[in-house]
């Protein structure tokens, strides 16, 4: 039976989606949409979050590592040093350049370390371990000049570590820079020695006090010689035997 136009007419709008029907179908849409991009992100995140966590974990490892081999060797030296009959003088200061020059070297890595991480506890404790090796290096190349009458070049660069004030990190970026171009330039004739004196060490606490350093960052330059200030920088080669 053939259909009116009528009918027809009634068919094809039954069919066409009401206004109100299309606003709905399309908010269902973007719901989906903006669904499926927030668990996006979110395993974006969290694949950058335990990237991250890896990273630091490798770092700390990294950092565990260097410091137990700086540590066993700290222990071998001493042993070497406390028997005059096992160590001349010349072999003991020997000992001391190479310790010095590979905790130079480690030290390095740690700042870079710490340079690309945010300072976490454990980041916090490695680096306390590294300047108790630091002061130990210092106090034994002290006892080693006073007990064989031999003098090395020592420069000891005291700064702030934890929550220093940006304009201090500005200057104590200045410091750094300064004393590696020199460290680079004069090699093993000098022994540059870099300590936090803010982390709360009673080795450290006594350098500072035995040496009268009353304010940081500071450099020490063979025991006497002090300089804390930029423009002072230039004046340390200068006290360089």
């Amino acid at each position: 039976m053939m259909k009116s136009d009528k009918e027809k007419n009634v068919e094809i709008e039954q069919n066409i989606p009401k206004p109100e029907n299309r606003h709905i179908s399309f908010l269902k849409s973007q719901k989906l949409v903006f669904l499926e991009a927030l668990l996006v992100a979110a395993l974006i995140f969290g694949l950058g979050f335990l990237g991250g966590l890896w990273i630091e974990n490798y770092r700390v490892s990294k950092i565990q590592v260097m410091y137990t081999a700086s540590e066993i060797n700290l222990l071998d030296m001493n042993i070497q040093r406390s028997s005059i009959s096992s160590i001349g003088c010349d072999d003991a200061k020997e000992e001391l350049i190479n310790f010095a020059e590979r905790i130079y070297s480690e030290a390095k890595v740690l700042e870079r370390y710490e340079g690309a991480s945010r300072l976490s506890d454990s980041l916090i404790l490695d680096h306390k371990r590294y300047d108790l090796l630091r002061a130990s290096l210092l106090f034994a190349i002290i006892e080693t000049e006073n007990r064989c009458n031999q003098s090395f070049n020592t420069v000891v660069y005291l700064y702030d570590y934890i929550d220093a004030p940006i304009e201090t990190k500005a200057r104590q970026s200045t410091f750094s820079k300064y004393l590696e171009e020199l460290k680079n330039k004069k090699g093993s004739e000098i022994i540059l020695i870099p300590i936090a004196g803010d982390n709360n060490l009673t080795s450290v606490d006594v350098i500072l006090n035995k040496f009268e350093i009353d304010k940081l960052p500071a450099v020490l330059v063979n025991y006497d010689y002090k300089v804390y200030s930029v423009e002072g920088l230039e004046t340390i080669e200068g006290q360089i035997k």
